[in-house]
C-alpha cells in the first residue's frame, strides 16, 4: 500500500545512512489497536466469569514464556487489529470472555504455552474449568470469513445466534467482502466507520490502493478514539496487517478445515493448478503501483537495508512470475514491466548498505538472466539494456568480492557465496559472458569449507559443521559447485538426501523470525533453503525427478488459507509465496 505517513526507515534510507538502528516503533495511537474491548485482568477472574456467566475464555496472550520470536511486538499488533479491532468479529468475540495477559511459568506448564506449542500469533479457547477446547497459532493470514466459522465453532447454538443477531447491518458487508462484490461509493467518505474501512479494504483487494490511501486518513480522523482509528493509523505507519498482506476477506480455499492448528493446511497434488493461481493473484494483488514489493519488514540489517530487501523480493516475485508467465496470460505483461522498472531503477537500491545488497544484485542478475532470449515486447527492456544491466552487476560483485574469494550480506558465509554462484551459473547458461576471475575464487572459497562428510558450516571459519545444522544449506552448495563442474552427481544426491532427512527440524523453526530450536536453525531459511534445492535438483536435470516431487510435496503441504506462503513473517508473504512459486513446476511441465 503506498502510504501516507513516511516511516523512518524511508527517511533513513533516503539520507543514506548506515545504521543497525532497527524496529520503528508505533504511534501511541497505533499501538492501542483492539484494547477497547473488555479484557479480563488475570487468568483467575477470567475463568471465575466464564464459569458464572456460563461461557468460555479467549486468551490470546502476547507471547509465551521463553519465546524465541523476536518480532513479538508485530505479531501482536497484527493480531490485535485483524482480531480484536474486526467489527466482524466482534459479535462472535463478544460471546467470549477475553484475557490476554502473557502466562507465567506455572500457567505455561499448566496450558501448555511453550514455544513452539504456542508461536505468536495465537490464542487458546479454555472452559471454565481451564480445559482447552481449541487452539489456533503461527497464524499466516487472517482470513476473515474463516475465521467467524473457527471462532463460532466452539460456542453454543444460543450464542451463535446471538452473535448473527448482533452482526446486523455487517453480515451483508461481510458476505459480499467474502465474494468479492463488495461496492465502494462516492459517499463513502460520510460513511459509518465500519463501511469506511470496508470500503479502504475493497479497494485495496484487487491491487488497486489509491481509493483505500485516501480512505484510511478519512476513517484515522472520523474514529479518532477508536478501534478502526486507531486501525486505520496502524495501517498509515506501515505496521498493519492489510498492507503486510496477512488480511484476507475473500474466502479461503477449498478443504481449508476448521480443525488444525495452523492456518496451513495440506492440498493434494492434483490441486496444484488452483495452488499456483492463487499464489500467482496473491503476488499480482500485493504489487505496488511502482511495481515494487515493500510488504517485508526484515530489518535484521538496519534499516537502511530494507530498500534492498524490497529490491531482492521484488526481483524473485518477477522470477516467479516469469517461470509461470503462459498461467498469468496477458495479466503478466504489466505486471513485469513495473516490477522490472523497479528492479532496475538504481534509486531504488541502498549501495552503501552492506548487509543485504548481495541479494538485491544477484536476484537482479538472475531476472536479466531469465529476460534474456525471451518476448520481450511490452516489457521495457530490449537485449542491449539487459546485456549493460548483468555487466553492471558482475563489475560491483567482483569489486565487493572477499579477499578469500567468499561473498558476504551481514557477514561473509557459505550459504550466500553458494548463491552467488548460481546466479553466475544462471547468467552464464543466458549466454552473458562471466568472468573466471570471479568464478574461480568463489569457487575456491566455497570448497575450502566443505567438510568430509559434505556439510557447510554457517560462517566461512573452517572446522567441522554438524550435518543436521548444515543439511539445509546443503543442496545450495554442493549445487553450486557442480554447475560449475566441482562436484558429481553423487555427491549432491547424497547432499539432497541429508537436507530431505533432516527437513523436519527446518520446518519446526518455519514460523520463527529468530534462531530457535535445538539446532539453532533460523525460520527465515526455510524458502531461502527450499529455492536451493529447486536450483540444486535443477543441475541434475532428468535425474532429479525424483528429488523434485518430494519438493513440490514438501510445498504442497504448507498452503496458507488464500494460497499464498509464509515462512518468518518478517521476510513477508510476497516473498515467501515467490519462492514457493519457485519450487513448483509450471503448467505443463512435468
Amino acid at each position: 500500500m503506498r502510504y501516507l505517513v513516511t516511516t523512518l526507515a524511508v527517511a533513513l534510507a533516503a539520507a543514506g545512512a548506515r545504521a543497525q538502528v532497527r524496529h520503528v516503533e508505533p504511534s501511541e495511537r497505533s499501538a492501542s489497536v483492539g484494547l477497547d474491548l473488555p479484557f479480563e485482568p488475570d487468568l483467575d477472574r477470567a475463568l471465575a466469569r466464564a464459569g458464572r456467566e456460563g461461557r468460555l475464555v479467549l486468551w490470546a496472550p502476547p507471547t509465551v514464556p521463553r519465546s524465541p520470536m523476536d518480532r513479538k511486538q508485530i505479531c501482536d499488533l497484527y493480531l490485535r487489529s485483524a482480531l480484536f479491532a474486526e467489527p466482524g468479529l466482534r459479535p462472535l468475540l463478544a460471546r467470549y470472555v477475553l484475557y490476554r495477559g502473557e502466562p507465567t511459568a506455572a500457567q505455561a506448564k499448566r496450558f501448555d504455552l511453550v514455544p513452539f506449542h504456542l508461536v505468536e500469533p495465537g490464542w487458546v479457547v479454555l472452559d471454565s474449568e481451564g480445559k482447552e477446547r481449541d487452539r489456533l497459532h503461527a497464524v499466516g493470514t487472517f482470513c476473515v470469513p474463516w475465521l467467524r466459522r473457527r471462532l463460532a465453532a466452539p460456542l453454543s447454538d444460543a450464542d451463535r445466534r446471538e452473535a448473527a443477531r448482533a452482526g446486523g447491518e455487517l453480515e451483508g458487508w461481510l458476505q459480499a467482502m467474502a465474494a468479492g462484490r463488495f461496492e465502494v461509493t462516492a459517499g463513502d467518505g460520510e460513511a459509518s466507520p465500519a463501511r469506511l474501512w470496508y470500503a479502504a479494504v475493497s479497494s485495496f483487494e484487487p491491487g488497486g490502493r489509491a481509493e483505500a490511501t485516501a480512505l484510511l486518513p478519512r476513517l484515522a480522523e472520523a474514529d479518532a478514539p477508536g478501534s478502526l482509528g486507531a486501525r486505520a493509523a496502524l495501517e498509515l505507519e506501515r505496521f498493519g496487517p492489510l498492507g503486510r498482506g496477512f488480511l484476507r476477506y475473500t474466502a479461503p480455499l477449498d478443504g481449508a478445515g476448521l480443525d488444525g492448528r495452523s492456518t496451513s493446511f495440506s492440498v493434494p497434488l492434483d490441486r496444484l493448478p488452483e495452488v499456483r493461481a492463487a499464489a500467482l493473484a496473491y503476488l499480482l494483488r500485493m504489487q505496488r503501483e511502482d511495481g515494487g514489493y515493500e510488504d517485508s519488514n526484515y530489518d535484521f540489517g538496519g534499516l537502511d537495508s530494507l530498500p534492498n530487501v524490497y529490491v531482492a523480493g521484488t526481483a524473485l516475485a518477477l522470477l516467479a512470475m516469469l517461470r509461470h508467465r503462459a498461467e498469468l496470460g496477458e495479466r503478466a505483461g504489466p505486471a513485469l514491466r513495473r516490477g522490472i522498472a523497479y528492479v532496475l531503477d538504481e534509486h531504488k537500491r541502498a549501495d552503501g548498505d552492506e548487509d543485504e545488497w548481495i541479494f538485491a544484485r544477484i536476484y537482479a542478475l538472475e531476472l536479466v538472466a531469465a529476460l534474456r532470449g525471451g518476448d520481450l515486447a511490452g516489457l521495457g527492456v530490449d537485449e542491449a539494456r539487459l546485456g549493460r544491466e548483468a555487466g553492471a552487476i558482475l563489475a560491483e560483485l567482483r569489486e565487493r568480492q572477499g579477499k578469500d574469494g567468499a561473498f558476504r550480506h551481514e557477514y561473509a558465509n557459505p550459504f550466500v557465496t553458494a548463491s552467488t554462484l548460481h546466479s553466475l551459473a544462471l547468467a552464464r547458461d543466458a549466454g552473458i559472458d562471466v568472468p573466471k576471475e570471479l568464478v574461480d575464487p568463489a569457487l575456491a572459497a566455497l570448497a575450502r569449507v566443505r567438510s568430509k562428510d559434505g556439510a557447510y558450516p554457517y560462517t566461512m571459519a573452517r572446522g567441522r559443521a554438524s550435518v543436521p545444522a548444515a543439511a539445509g544449506r546443503m543442496p545450495l552448495c554442493e549445487g553450486a559447485l557442480l554447475a560449475w563442474e566441482r562436484s558429481d552427481a553423487g555427491r549432491l544426491g547424497e547432499a539432497l538426501g541429508q537436507s530431505f532427512r533432516h527437513h523436519d527440524e527446518l520446518e519446526h523453526v518455519r514460523r520463527y523470525d529468530d534462531h530457535a530450536g535445538k539446532l539453532g536453525l533460523g525460520g527465515f531459511f526455510y524458502w531461502y533453503d527450499q529455492y536451493g534445492r529447486r536450483l540444486a535438483i535443477d543441475r541434475l536435470g532428468a535425474d532429479g525427478a525424483p528429488w523434485r516431487a518430494r519438493l513440490v510435496r514438501q510445498v504442497l503441504d504448507l498452503v496458507e488459507l488464500d494460497g499464498s506462503f509464509v515462512d518468518s513473517h518478517e521476510l513477508g508473504k510476497s516473498y515467501g509465496t515467490a519462492m514457493a512459486l519457485l519450487c513448483l513446476p509450471p503448467a505443463g511441465s512435468r
